[in-house]
């Protein structure tokens, strides 16, 4: 779901891109206004759509156990369950000493 609303949400900013090249008068800017006022709304549909994803993995893979602490093997789990995209992210921050402090 995720990838769809990512790749909708671009194409959503083209066209924005596009009509405020096409808005000479000031009429169409009140619907570029409205187009803005949209990707906004999208963008923020996007981010709690991907930050539920992870939260749920996260619980799912960290609470299997007695203690509410991610270890390192939970982790790893984690890691393998999430999409590339975000696997990449949370590799950059760091390996799990690190993020674990």
């Amino acid at each position: 779901h995720s990838q769809n609303l990512n790749e909708q949400n671009k194409e959503f900013n083209d066209l924005i891109n596009e009509l405020k090249q096409l808005s000479k008068d000031g009429n169409i800017l009140h619907y570029v206004d409205d187009l803005n006022n949209t990707f906004s709304k999208m963008t923020q549909l996007v981010y709690q759509n991907e930050k539920t994803y992870l939260l749920s993995i996260y619980y799912e893979t960290a609470f299997r156990d007695d203690d509410n602490d991610m270890d390192q093997t939970e982790y790893k789990r984690f890691l393998n369950r999430i999409d590339q995209k975000f696997r990449q992210k949370f590799k950059r921050l760091g390996p799990f000493e690190k993020l674990s402090r």
